[in-house]
């Protein structure tokens, strides 16, 4: 399964925006495929099904790192990632992006500068890889998760297993013809994952990047726990391979425009 990030970069001044900078990011990309080709986003979001591919937020450096933007770029540089999940489009797409020289934040306009590329091979099989025990999830932009229940249609802003390894499931199944048996949602239902510690916060943020609406999101980081029940091991070794994924799909709601980047790490028994 081949996994491809185009790495976005451009120069500009501070600007500040009206909305996330994921929404930004998004729309630039969609509109960037409807010039191009049409045919391109509605096979990267076929009906009914999970959208294949996600965007970062705008992203600028910090430490060793990147950090997201919100509602202000502080320059001179600013990147920004789109990831896609099917392996044709990807030399139309580079095209598509490779025409553009700017990027449009409300009434302001950056320089785009250089795109670069790079490909990621997940297994195929979702027992591949090794069983984990302990992990921390770094929730590192916005999470929510849709329902369905008119009365509350998100579910309430924590991390909670079930929530969070049922739409991976949805997204892995999506997109590989190894589909993950029903039963790991059964185990999942069952108490099969636990959380430790849980230090999270909430941050209420637009629904729609055109909506008045705002909405309760949580960041922040959580250790969780494989519980010791049968088929332990094949269900560990599933749950490695969904936290892999999701480093690059991004989780829940609006995850294509920036919401829900994770980052995870495996714990021993010693740490804490």
């Amino acid at each position: 399964m081949l996994i491809t990030t185009f790495l976005i970069k451009a120069v500009g001044n501070e600007v500040k925006i009206k909305n996330f900078s994921g929404f930004y990011v998004r729309d630039f990309f969609l509109t960037t495929l409807e010039e191009y080709n049409p045919r391109l986003t509605s096979m990267l979001h076929p009906a009914g099904m999970p959208a294949l591919y996600s965007t970062s937020p705008l992203l600028t450096p910090f430490k060793k790192g990147l950090k997201p933007v919100y509602r202000k770029t502080k320059g001179p540089v600013i990147y920004a990632k789109i990831t896609v999940l099917r392996e044709e489009p990807v030399t139309q797409i580079l095209n598509a992006i490779s025409q553009k020289n700017e990027l449009v934040l409300d009434e302001s306009k950056i320089a785009l500068t250089s795109i670069s590329v790079s490909s990621t091979l997940l297994p195929e099989e979702p027992t591949s890889n090794k069983p984990i025990r302990r992990f921390i999830i770094y929730f590192k932009t916005p999470c929510l998760f849709k329902r369905k229940n008119k009365q509350s249609p998100y579910h309430p802003p924590i991390p909670n297993p079930k929530v969070i390894f049922g739409n991976l499931t949805r997204i892995w199944n999506s997109i590989s013809e190894k589909h993950i048996p029903n039963e790991f949602l059964r185990w999942i239902d069952n108490n099969g994952i636990s959380i430790i510690t849980m230090k999270v916060k909430t941050k209420k943020v637009h629904e729609h990047s055109d909506a008045a609406k705002l909405v309760k999101a949580f960041t922040g980081q959580t250790l969780f726990q494989v519980n010791d029940k049968t088929d332990t091991k094949q269900y560990a070794r599933i749950t490695n391979t969904l936290l892999k994924l999701a480093e690059y799909t991004n989780i829940g709601r609006n995850r294509t425009a920036g919401f829900g980047m994770i980052g995870y790490k495996e714990k021993t028994n010693g740490e804490t």
